[in-house]
């Protein structure tokens, strides 16, 4: 399809991740199409055709219209001619059709007569153009989906092929292998259940080390195993997965979730007082972005910038997303390396955290010159932080005390025989007889 470059690069690797996961005896052709039809590869197995899709797939631009019917047409012909049971069309697109929608209708005819079910999958935000690829799909038994995430697009196209196919859990093989859920309702499993988990290949037959814990495991007719166990060191987390995941399981439709759970639960936990800065872009398109941590719905931030004038500018950003905020900086003078957060929760301060800015974006890193004038607003800064000075004088940096001092004074005698004499009371109290 024409499509904007981005979108061009992700259905590319999405069509590339489908290639690598489809068997040699899948039968596989494919088409481009802009305002004209290109086909890329005949209806053939990919034993014959693999090595030529996936360079052609690879050489996909970005051109022209979009006008997919010639190119359905043609998968089509090629499907009804061929000897495959299962006939399955991906139709991927970024746009509506440039033709009007009455010329589609006899193709959708054709397209149910012949028994090809047609998967329609809308890449981009925009929410024009559904009804043509979406009522295609409805009418050939086929699934429609819009795709706003392109990490998403090479599971969807992986998952759609493979319930075409007809090769999901239930005829996964009789070497399959059924994980179980030992441990329901941890975090790092976020609510998976046995049922969830598709089927095994292979497992490393490992003993549970002491100290950990079996969250997921098989249970065979001579023996059970851990797949799945972790355990704590220190304040550090460990996850050890033994199992060699089937295809089935790489295109599961939650593999995303499964593993960024996991990770998630191995990752260092942080706190709602927790923020992050990451400084983006250049040329004139700076942005500062903001990650906080607070899991509180009713919180905002206030930004203050510093610039190198003696400037302040205070920024109240909007969320992009929950709990990440975006600061612009065109048109802002020099900054100081240091930005203040203050994060408010129902309108009443929760805490103030300065944050120091990474370089500025797009400046390479140079060698020191030795000739360069120094930075003394940020000396100054962090001689103000510390309780220190900038060029301070000789006999102020050696007048201050060290952090650690001895000293060694002789017992006053006056206390020394206090001392002795409470020594002497304590004795003749310990000889008295008790009551």
């Amino acid at each position: 399809d024409q499509m904007r470059p981005s979108r061009i690069s992700y259905a590319r690797d999405a069509a590339l991740a489908l290639l690598e996961q489809l068997e040699d005896r899948d039968w596989v052709g494919a088409a481009a199409f802009d305002t004209e039809t290109s086909p890329l590869a005949n209806l053939a197995p990919l034993t014959e055709n693999r090595d030529e899709l996936a360079g052609r797939i690879a050489g996909l631009v970005p051109s022209g219209g979009t006008d997919f019917k010639d190119a359905v047409e043609l998968a089509v012909r090629q499907l009804v001619a061929g000897p495959a049971q299962s006939r399955h069309i991906i139709l991927l697109t970024d746009g509506a059709s440039i033709r009007p929608r009455a010329e589609h209708d006899p193709l959708i005819a054709e397209l149910a007569a012949s028994d090809v079910t047609v998967t329609s999958i809308r890449i981009g935000e925009d929410a024009e153009g559904f009804d043509l690829i979406e009522s295609i799909s409805s009418s050939t038994g086929g699934n429609f989906h819009h795709v706003t995430d392109s990490d998403s697009l090479p599971d969807l196209m992986i998952r759609e092929a493979r319930r075409t196919a007809k090769r999901d859990e239930e005829t996964a093989g009789p070497g399959a292998i059924r994980p179980v859920v030992r441990r329901e309702g941890i975090e790092a499993l976020g609510g998976l259940r046995s049922a969830d988990l598709p089927p095994l290949q292979a497992f490393a037959d490992v003993p549970l080390r002491e100290g950990a814990e079996e969250w997921l495991g098989v249970d065979l007719a001579e023996k059970s195993a851990p797949i799945l166990a972790a355990w704590q060191i220190g304040l550090g987390r460990v996850a050890v997965f033994t199992a060699n995941p089937s295809r089935l399981w790489q295109s599961w439709e939650k593999s995303r979730r499964f593993w960024s759970q996991l990770i998630r639960w191995t990752g260092r936990a942080t706190s709602d007082d927790e923020v992050r800065v990451v400084r983006r872009g250049g040329g004139g398109a700076e942005t500062i972005e903001i990650e906080t941590f607070d899991r509180h719905p009713d919180s905002s931030l206030a930004i203050r910038l510093f610039d190198r004038a003696g400037g302040v500018r205070e920024i109240r950003p909007v969320a992009t997303s929950p709990r990440q905020y975006t600061i612009g900086l065109s048109g802002v003078p020099a900054l100081e390396p240091r930005i203040e957060i203050d994060l408010e929760r129902g309108g009443r301060p929760a805490f103030t955290r300065d944050a120091w800015l990474p370089l500025e974006a797009g400046v390479p890193v140079r060698s020191e010159d030795p000739l360069a004038d120094p930075d003394r607003l940020l000396l100054r800064e962090i001689a103000r932080r510390t309780g220190g000075a900038v060029d301070a004088p000789a006999a102020r940096i050696l007048s201050r005390e060290p952090a650690e001092r001895r000293s060694a004074r002789p017992l006053d005698r006056a206390l020394l025989l206090a001392a002795f004499l409470l020594l002497l009371a304590d004795i003749t109290l310990r000889q008295l007889p008790r009551a």
